[in-house]
């Protein structure tokens, strides 16, 4: 039988006692000064850092009142500065700019952070604030001055002057500007919009002839083309019916003509025109050459149908061919 050497508890009673020693190694907290001494009212930088696994979560002190110690100022907090480090390991970083505006020699006590609930302390630093040496026997001092008015220099006050001569200036412009147009205003005569001097079917059938003449449709400016067809409507409508129609949509457009007696023989024609135009228009659709056509004839027909009766009667008693006389249709392409 093999005795058991006698040291080997105390070696396993020491290897316990050590044991939450090494885990707490795990966490290393530090603290540092970029410069251990410096001038009287000179800043310099205190970094703190925690070294830690990634799963604990670190606090870092919060100095109250500004003040690290007493006699030392925190003037700025910087953000926190994240290192990974390799087995699952962070690094956090975190900078104060302090100073101090009384020499002395200070000590920074051991700084408290608190690391997955636990609390850790830094190093002690300390600082050396100096001042400046003053030589008070050969210092010549002086009283103190009284206030001396300023020598006068032209150009002080040439620029204000000169702002306020232009703004005058422009003040006088446009006033005379102002009663120049109000003159010219009152002695000429506004002259009337010719297609307002016109009944609305005259105005609308000249435009559609003069659509009908140019053929773009022809060229592929189909969109171009229901536009203005569509156009010349809308301001018929709005000067027959007294409808805002350049502001209203087809639906509402054929809302109101669903409605309107006079309308009526007309209605399907307009719905199929104002359908197709929105098609070319929104959504790129290519009509054939007969539904241009078409679209071009229905214009007509319901200018042609929707016109004031007196207008209609007017035109037909002129119109009455003489005998022997044919008569032809103008308003087909």
């Amino acid at each position: 039988m093999i005795a058991m050497p006698k040291r080997i508890p105390i070696l396993l009673l020491f290897s316990l006692l050590t044991f939450p020693a090494v885990l707490g190694q795990d966490v290393v907290v530090e603290a540092g000064l970029d410069s251990s001494m410096i001038w009287i009212g000179n800043p310099t930088t205190m970094r703190l850092s925690v070294s830690a696994p990634r799963d604990l979560s670190v606090v870092f002190p919060d100095f109250k009142a500004d003040t690290l110690v007493r006699g030392i100022q925190v003037l700025k907090r910087g953000p926190v500065d994240t290192v990974l480090l390799d087995n699952d390991r962070f690094r956090l970083q975190k900078n104060y700019l302090l100073t101090s505006f009384d020499a002395e020699l200070y000590y920074i006590p051991p700084i408290e952070f608190k690391v997955g609930g636990v609390n850790y302390e830094s190093n002690h630093l300390s600082l050396k604030v100096i001042s400046f040496e003053v030589d008070t026997a050969s210092m010549e001092l002086f009283d103190i001055k009284g206030v001396e008015n300023p020598p006068f220099v032209i150009w002080d006050y040439a620029l204000p002057a000169g702002y306020v001569l232009g703004g005058l200036l422009l003040l006088l412009l446009g006033y005379y500007l102002y009663k120049r147009f109000r003159k010219t205003k009152q002695i000429t005569e506004v002259e009337p919009d010719p297609e307002l001097l016109l009944p609305p079917h005259i105005v609308a059938l000249q435009a559609l002839d003069k659509i009908k003449s140019e053929k773009i449709w022809t060229e592929g400016k189909y969109k171009l083309f229901y536009t203005q067809v569509t156009d010349v409507l809308r301001k018929y409508m709005g000067r027959r019916f007294e409808i805002p129609a350049m502001e209203l949509s087809s639906s509402e457009i054929l809302d109101f003509f669903r409605k309107n007696k006079e309308a009526q023989p007309v209605y399907e024609q307009l719905k199929q025109l104002l359908m197709l135009a929105d098609f070319v228009k929104f959504a790129k659709f290519q009509p054939l050459e007969s539904e241009n056509q078409q679209a071009l004839n229905h214009a007509y027909g319901f200018v042609e149908n929707t016109k004031p009766e007196e207008c209609l009667n007017t035109e037909e008693s002129e119109a009455e061919p003489k005998a022997g006389a044919s008569v032809t249709d103008e308003g087909t392409v």
